[in-house]
């Protein structure tokens, strides 16, 4: 049986931490002399001391325990650049250091200067502000890493310490106060008027307010007229007025500033318009002219209530969300698991207090491919978000595919602290795209092979009968053919999917190059040529290519017997855009056809132009662009709107993300 850690949740030493801070008979000093040799015996380091950054480019030590090292003295002043807690306060967690030269620290100022080689320090925050650090460190290094609970402990002693050190500043503010009250009136308006918060003064017995300052003022919407003489009870909301009545002692009695009741419930103050204002209140006695006063430092923590809340929905969000989500932490090695919700042991059957401390490799098997892993692996190291798919193994060693995108989290400084997962189990997906892949290559390979056989026979038949017969076998030989086509269309179409990857700048003018000399040598009886009037650089991605030959295909077939095909370029209608133009001089498009090409819309899609044109829509709308056929032309001419390479990046990517959004074609 494991010996209970003495600094875990439940150890003596959280304990008589907390009753060592909560004792009024020690001074600040003896506190946080207690606190750091608590702290310095726990982690078994030779010292423990508190930093507060000066202005300028020191850090002086206002208070140590154990050996100085030579440095670490009480009242020292250190140059900040040699310092690890300049290191420390910039980072949301704890600095820990076990080995620092083999952690790669052999270089830095810190080890340079003072050649500690164990260090774990975390910011210290006093009213809010960073005041310094809680540090604790060692010449030699540990044989092993600090632990969580080491470093959630250091992290409680510092929250605890930060709280002594804002009591003191608040009772030394009273005490100010009160060695004012006892100096001429005109010292203690000037002194309430200063106070940094909103301040009220009462009379004890009666409840009516005697002074107030001008942040109180702002505080409550009343002027100070109003104020002056009005009951400290319409200052609170009715139905706490009971409740601050009963609780009054409380508040008044308290180390420290009191921002809620002893239910839990949080004190509110009331504006003059009735809106409610959520506070902490820090009283005192004083006497004013012979009467006995409380006054009451009042702060506004609106904004400390409304993090607070976004904070609750945003954990209770992860906490509930369908899929898998993990966080792991980069300050320790093998980047370990911190966190899993209930949506992750739906995925991997695997509950959350097994994986936290583990790297998330567990999940991998014999099907996991090795690339793919790599290629996560890169992601990890790059500090770059990325989204994979790849075959995983639950808890109970059966598989499932798992879509998981990995993202950096950062904190104020810039600094990677974390990684966060979602993981998504996308088996069902998976296994149907499979199905339906293989379902339509076997309906491509069947519908090519056997119209071929049926058109060939067909042929044969018109080549030996006449009259009726022969008819009959030409448009079977047509419609043969015209299915043959589509089989083509539709893996032209597959491909096409599959290339569809991240648009990248591309020139228009070698587009119609390869476009139209593929044309040419394809219909010799066509004139193919282009016009080029504006910018040739567009944003699109590799099957733009198909869309263009598309085009140039459907009006050679169907423009009649030599058509003139046009591949034109011109400015749109803002510097973002750029209008590609493909021109005929034909009959033009039926009106069904051309609903096809300007909507993406078909039902059924059956005959191979109109395939061919819904794919032509289906590659322009996914780049964000449009298709619409110009009326007033002479055949047809089609233009497609596509991203200037030169134009607005984040309103071209809002366009593209609208029509993806938007269904291409009914599923009647």
């Amino acid at each position: 049986m494991s010996t209970p850690d003495p600094g875990g949740v439940d150890g003596p030493l959280r304990q008589e931490l907390y009753a060592a801070m909560n004792d009024s008979s020690l001074s600040l000093d003896e506190k946080l002399e207690h606190a750091l040799e608590t702290g310095r015996k726990y982690l078994d380091v030779e010292n423990g001391h508190i930093e507060r950054v000066e202005d300028g480019d020191g850090h002086q030590v206002v208070a140590t325990v154990g050996e100085s090292l030579g440095t670490f003295a009480q009242g020292a002043v250190l140059e900040e650049a040699t310092t690890y807690c300049r290191r420390t306060v910039d980072r949301d967690t704890p600095l820990a250091l076990s080995n620092a030269s083999e952690q790669g620290w052999a270089n830095d100022p810190a080890y340079v200067k003072h050649d500690l080689e164990c260090y774990l320090g975390t910011t210290l925050f006093v009213e809010g502000e960073v005041y310094g650090a809680v540090c604790f460190v060692s010449r030699e290094s540990r044989p092993d890493e600090f632990t969580d609970a080491q470093l959630m402990f250091v992290e409680l002693l510092a929250r605890l310490v930060g709280r002594a050190l804002e009591s003191e500043r608040h009772a030394e503010a009273v005490e100010t106060h009160q060695r004012a009250q006892e100096q001429t009136e005109s010292k203690y308006e000037a002194l309430v008027q200063a106070a940094p918060e909103a301040l009220f003064v009462a009379n004890v017995e009666t409840g009516e307010t005697v002074e107030v300052n001008e942040q109180a003022v702002a505080l409550v919407g009343y002027d100070r007229e109003t104020l002056v003489g009005m009951d400290q009870r319409r200052l609170q909301p009715p139905e706490q007025r009971e409740q601050y009545s009963a609780e009054y002692e409380r508040i008044f009695d308290a180390d420290g500033p009191v921002d809620r009741f002893s239910d839990g419930t949080p004190l509110y103050y009331q504006h003059r318009d009735g809106t409610r204002i959520p506070v902490e209140i820090s009283a005192s006695p004083v006497e004013i002219d012979g009467e006995q006063c409380v006054q009451g430092l009042v702060r506004d923590i609106s904004d400390r209530r409304e993090r607070e809340a976004e904070l609750r929905v945003k954990n209770r969000a992860i906490g509930d969300a369908a899929v898998g989500i993990t966080i792991a932490s980069t300050a320790r090695d093998d980047l370990p698991l911190v966190y899993a919700n209930d949506g992750f042991e739906e995925v991997s059957g695997y509950d959350a207090e097994s994986v936290v401390g583990r790297n998330c490799r567990f999940l991998q098997g014999p099907g996991t491919d090795p690339e793919t892993v790599r290629t996560i692996r890169e992601a990890i190291e790059d500090e770059q978000t990325t989204t994979t798919e790849l075959v995983n193994y639950r808890a109970d060693a059966t598989p499932f595919w798992n879509r998981l995108t990995l993202t950096p989290v950062e904190d104020r400084t810039g600094e990677v602290t974390h990684f966060v997962g979602i993981q998504q189990d996308v088996t069902v997906e998976k296994r149907r795209q499979r199905l339906v892949a293989l379902l339509n290559r076997i309906l491509r390979h069947n519908l090519r092979n056997d119209m071929n056989v049926v058109k060939g026979f067909a042929e044969l038949i018109g080549d030996r009968h006449e009259g009726e017969t022969a008819e009959m076998s030409r448009r079977i030989a047509d419609v043969a053919g015209r299915l043959t086509r589509l089989g083509e269309k539709a893996q032209t179409i597959e491909k096409t999917v599959q290339e569809n990857g991240t648009p990248r700048e591309r020139d228009v003018g070698s587009l119609f190059e390869t476009v139209t000399a593929d044309l040419t040598g394809d219909y010799p009886d066509a004139t193919v040529e282009t016009v080029e009037q504006a910018d040739r650089n567009v944003l699109v991605t590799d099957p733009f290519e198909t869309a263009l030959r598309e085009l140039g295909t459907n009006a050679c077939e169907h423009a009649g017997e030599s058509p003139t095909v046009a591949f034109e370029v011109r400015s749109g209608e803002s510097d973002d855009w750029v209008e590609v133009v493909v021109s005929d001089d034909g009959p033009g498009l039926p009106d069904n056809e051309r609903h096809v090409l300007e909507t993406g819309e078909e039902s059924p899609l059956y005959h191979g132009s109109g395939i061919g044109l819904w794919l032509v829509n289906w590659i322009v709308t996914g780049l964000g662009g449009t298709v619409t056929v110009d009326a007033d032309h002479d055949g047809l001419s089609v233009v497609l709107r596509v991203p200037s390479a030169s134009g607005d990046a984040d309103a071209v990517r809002t366009s593209r993300q609208v029509a993806i959004g938007v269904s291409q074609f009914d599923d009647d």
